[in-house]
């Protein structure tokens, strides 16, 4: 048998499968597929499969299936020496940031997380402990008496979240980045343009190549100017561009 990871909730019979879930509410085997009901609280945020831990389930002919293994999973640690310049908000200066990238986070989500906190850089701004905590901002900016001023969400969050959201603090953005953006968009305008949240669509291509350059040690400039990134790290450069949906 062979071991992978899905993110999806059917796998076939004779499959072995690792399974990433916040949480695994119940399987159970009909005829040919194996159908995993997962509690995704964070998939409000992402729409991703989301997982501080690992089940290895596999399945038989005779016996149905069982569990073999569970794994906590640790995120991976990157760091970035970052020279801002952002000629639109006349705002320069060196970040140095801890980025924890989740187990079942990729590369693209994370250097999408990097790139809006670079665009709304300012003093105490901070990344939140990302997807094990789906109920808080992926970026927030937090006063001195402990109230959010700026939450910042990644992906494509429910309307539900948005609005939830946008109660929570004065400003809320919204970097969409996904392959899906456009369809999500169309989902969700008519309700979100009711609500004072300001959307953002990156460029997925653009996103990706820059996920690419990235390694575990970072040294990088980036450069802001017309809702436009230049972005030079040690292993090449790139161009991130974003518009406003809404």
């Amino acid at each position: 048998m062979r071991n992978k990871f899905v993110t999806t909730a059917g796998v076939s019979n004779s499959a072995q499968i690792a399974v990433a879930t916040f949480g695994l509410h119940r399987a159970i085997r009909t005829k040919s597929l194996l159908y995993l009901q997962f509690l995704l609280t964070a998939e409000r945020k992402t729409q991703l499969p989301i997982a501080p831990c690992v089940l290895w389930v596999h399945t038989h002919q005779s016996t149905g299936f069982g569990i073999d293994l569970w794994r906590t999973l640790k995120p991976t640690i990157y760091k970035f020496n970052i020279s801002l310049s952002d000629t639109d908000r006349d705002h320069y200066e060196t970040m140095n940031l801890t980025v924890a990238r989740h187990p079942s986070e990729n590369l693209q989500r994370m250097m999408a997380r990097l790139m809006a906190y670079s665009i709304n850089a300012e003093e105490n701004l901070e990344f939140s402990a990302g997807l094990s905590t789906p109920d808080e901002a992926d970026i927030r900016a937090v006063t001195l008496d402990g109230q959010i001023s700026l939450w910042i969400d990644v992906g494509e969050p429910s309307i539900d979240r948005i609005k939830v959201a946008s109660r929570s603090a004065p400003s809320t953005k919204v970097y969409s980045f996904n392959t899906k953006s456009d369809t999500w968009w169309k989902q969700v305008s008519r309700e979100v343009i009711k609500l004072p949240v300001a959307i953002y669509q990156l460029n997925w291509d653009e996103i990706s190549a820059l996920s690419v350059l990235i390694e575990r040690t970072n040294t990088m400039s980036i450069t802001i100017a017309d809702q436009s990134a230049y972005v030079a790290t040690d292993a090449g450069t790139c161009e991130i561009a974003w518009i406003q949906l809404s």
